[in-house]
């Protein structure tokens, strides 16, 4: 976020998060910039940002305390990747069925955590220090999740309906979680109403694994949800660039590839796997 005149400008999610604070941004030319409380009582100098990266699914910053003079690294991105790099003693225990009720529930979820870098740290130093160590998995503590609600546009499920019409097939590709993206979906007119949904994900060894979203049925594997023809039967997500690189390791993507109707967490490079190629019309 930066400021072009009275006005915040960037990526419209973070100008609305910021703008919800009520927090100040000061930039000056030759100085740090800086953000202020309303009551002004605190300020934070901005040393050091990264960027959101699709591949981390993270941002980070490193600020002073202008108060304490203490240097203090905030972390945000989404609530699964957040969880892997906080200390698990400060996630609670009903943080993932909270995070993803909300995403159900068509929220944009996000979480937020942070660190103190040690007693003494310079700012040279804190300049040199590399993404991967702020970033490293159970250095963080959570502090909550942020919820953000995009509304359809009042046309948006009856415009759908009429492309379907048409005999085309409309699918949602997000880089949001699938939980999210599937209630959209269903929002939209997108998905046949009353259709079981099916979410392809990797489990901690790398292969993929079908759970079957809002139930409590147990996982079930890829051999069987082509045996079983269950993408017949179901609507299919996939999140996940390595989950699309998986199945199409697996050789599956040639028969499931019109059955998925959410592609999430997906970065821009994955986009093609989303498309069938010409050898396969």
């Amino acid at each position: 976020v930066s400021k072009f005149g009275d006005s915040f400008v960037g990526n419209q999610v973070e100008v609305k998060m910021f703008g919800a604070t009520g927090w100040s941004l000061v930039e000056n030319p030759g100085a740090l910039p800086s953000v202020t409380s309303p009551d002004s009582q605190h300020q934070l100098q901005i040393l050091r940002r990264f960027d959101f990266d699709h591949a981390r699914q993270t941002m980070s910053v490193i600020v002073r305390d202008t108060t304490t003079n203490k240097l203090h690294v905030f972390c945000k991105g989404s609530f699964e990747q957040i969880k892997k790099l906080c200390s698990p003693g400060t996630v609670p225990g009903m943080y993932d069925e909270v995070a993803q009720g909300h995403a159900m529930a068509g929220c944009y979820v996000l979480a937020v955590s942070s660190s103190q870098l040690p007693e003494g740290t310079t700012d040279e130093e804190a300049l040199s220090i590399s993404r991967n160590d702020l970033e490293a998995a159970g250095s963080l503590s959570l502090h909550g999740l942020i919820l953000f609600r995009n509304e359809l546009k009042e046309d948006t499920r009856q415009a759908i309906l009429g492309i379907k019409q048409g005999a085309v097939r409309v699918v949602m590709i997000t880089g949001d979680n699938a939980q999210c993206g599937m209630y959209i979906s269903a929002a939209s007119g997108m998905s046949e109403e009353g259709t079981p949904m099916l979410l392809g994900d990797l489990d901690s060894e790398g292969a993929v694994v079908w759970h079957f979203m809002g139930t409590d049925k147990p996982a079930v594997t890829s051999k069987s949800v082509l045996a079983d023809r269950l993408y017949e039967t179901h609507e299919l997500v996939v999140t996940g660039d390595k989950t699309m690189h998986a199945i199409e390791a697996l050789d599956m993507m040639p028969t499931i590839l019109f059955h998925i109707r959410c592609f999430a967490r997906m970065s821009p490079d994955c986009l093609l796997y989303t498309s069938p190629s010409p050898r396969d019309s």
